[in-house]
């Protein structure tokens, strides 16, 4: 090969002009099987039911519109701002993909009206909206006990311009502190508070934990064994007390005191101390029943220090301690319930730290949707978070039900935007049909056939 004919090649590689194509293109083309996947299960409907009386007139656009292009939005998460809603509306291939003519797109104006009418009772059909998603789970998946969990979480608005509720939090920042019960990567229950409200305002706490065990005794099984695992946070006695009352096990951090551990060194031999292992680091365990001046009984808890790191000793002044106190405890009770593992200590220690992963739920939900949130009242954003974490739990449903075999069930919110949202595609009107057309490699190495045929067999919510 000569050397002009290697110049001659080396050019039709090369981009030499730019233009405008008629074609309708997308570069959100997987967001079109989460579309689908919305349309299949048969949720927006019932999202919607929950704004009953924010449409005042047949004029406008249906609420199931506005609910769908937010839910789309969130999902997308190209930009958490109310003037996104703008550009889609000059985005046909968005629109194209979301399946929403441009006369029923929604602006930013349409937007803040929808939010600025939301009043409590709303927000309280929103809440028994996440029971009901978890309830679906519940009976799809069917698990021989639920382990639940209850955390909070701070949401930053330090650099946002005056917000109603947004006071200092633990976390010396200004901002919202909602409250939150999680089943696996669901967030189930929530309560909105602002950042310097305790966990149990308005007994929030309690009141989550009650509307989230009757629907699972109501509607899914009378007798099956419930955990409600906590850090130190929820360490009270009323707390213990209502999840007696309420047949429910609780496993939840306790307050290292010094009268405790003073207690523990005095008192107890050191025959009764246990030592195990995880994950290559060695703990010693004292398992003991405890009870408070203020308490009315004792309860069952275990007092654990790391004695080594990789093999490498903790002095006594740097050994990392945990307290933790628990109703799993009796050896008749936890059989009839099938619990019987518990009575090992190993196992209530190995359950406690596993809500760990409560954490990285929080860590998906930030990187889901922005902290800083879009209103100056307070209604308005608890409604725009609410919506935000059932936008959050249907994508997790969508990765289970749909895509798991292309990108992991457990996948942040980002690695699922940019494997399998962010991809090309064309929207094609032809034969009086609608056709979404992918690059070859694409549509093979994502299986796409595959996970369109399973988003038509996917679970309806019912």
């Amino acid at each position: 090969m000569n050397e002009i004919t290697k110049n001659v090649k080396k050019e039709q590689t090369k981009i030499q002009k730019i233009g405008i194509t008629n074609d309708n293109l997308t570069s959100r083309g997987g967001l079109a099987f989460f579309v689908k996947y919305i349309k299949r299960i048969n949720i927006i409907r019932t999202i919607a039911e929950a704004f009953d009386g924010l449409r005042k007139s047949k004029k406008g656009i249906p609420l199931k519109k506005v609910v769908s292009q937010f839910l789309y939005n969130t999902v997308d998460g190209t930009k958490h701002t109310m003037t996104r809603f703008d550009e889609q509306q000059e985005d046909r291939g968005y629109l194209g993909t979301i399946e929403i003519p441009p006369k029923d797109s929604v602006s930013s104006h349409t937007m803040k009206r929808f939010f600025k009418g939301v009043t409590n009772i709303m927000l309280k059909k929103l809440q028994d909206l996440l029971l009901e998603l978890f309830l679906w789970r519940l009976k799809l998946t069917k698990p021989d006990k639920i382990i639940l969990g209850a955390d909070t979480m701070v949401l930053n608005n330090n650099d946002a311009k005056k917000r109603e509720g947004v006071t200092p939090t633990y976390k010396k920042v200004l901002g919202y502190h909602p409250l939150f019960l999680y089943w696996g990567r669901m967030i189930i229950n929530m309560a909105f508070h602002q950042g310097s409200e305790h966990h149990n305002t308005n007994r929030d706490f309690f009141n989550a934990v009650l509307s989230t065990v009757k629907i699972i005794r109501r509607r899914y099984s009378k007798t099956v064994p419930i955990i409600l695992v906590s850090d130190a946070g929820f360490f009270d006695q009323k707390y213990f007390k209502m999840m007696d009352r309420l047949n429910v096990f609780f496993i939840c951090g306790g307050k290292l005191l010094d009268s405790i551990k003073l207690h523990i060194m005095k008192n107890t031999p050191s025959s009764l101390w246990k030592t195990f292992e995880k994950n290559n680091i060695t703990y010693e365990c004292m398992d003991f029943m405890d009870q408070r001046d203020s308490w009315s009984r004792e309860y069952r808890a275990l007092y654990c220090t790391q004695v080594d790191d990789n093999g490498e000793l903790h002095l006594e002044y740097d050994r990392p301690e945990t307290l933790i106190y628990t109703n799993l405890m009796g050896k008749e009770k936890l059989t009839e319930h099938g619990l019987i593992k518990f009575l090992d200590r190993k196992e209530v220690v190995n359950l406690y730290h596993l809500r760990a992963k409560d954490e990285l739920t929080n860590r998906a939900m930030k990187e889901f949707t922005d902290e800083t949130l879009p209103f100056k009242k307070m209604l308005p954003n608890a409604a725009y978070y609410f919506l935000c974490v059932i936008a959050h739990n249907l994508l997790v449903t969508f990765q289970e039900d749909a895509i798991s075999k292309v990108v992991s069930p457990v996948a942040y919110p980002n690695t699922v935007r940019r494997i399998f949202f962010d991809i090309a595609g064309k929207i094609v009107h032809t034969g009086h049909m609608i056709i979404l057309k992918f690059e070859q490699s694409v549509f093979q190495r994502l299986k796409l056939t595959d996970i369109w045929q399973k988003i038509e067999i996917s679970p309806v919510f019912q």
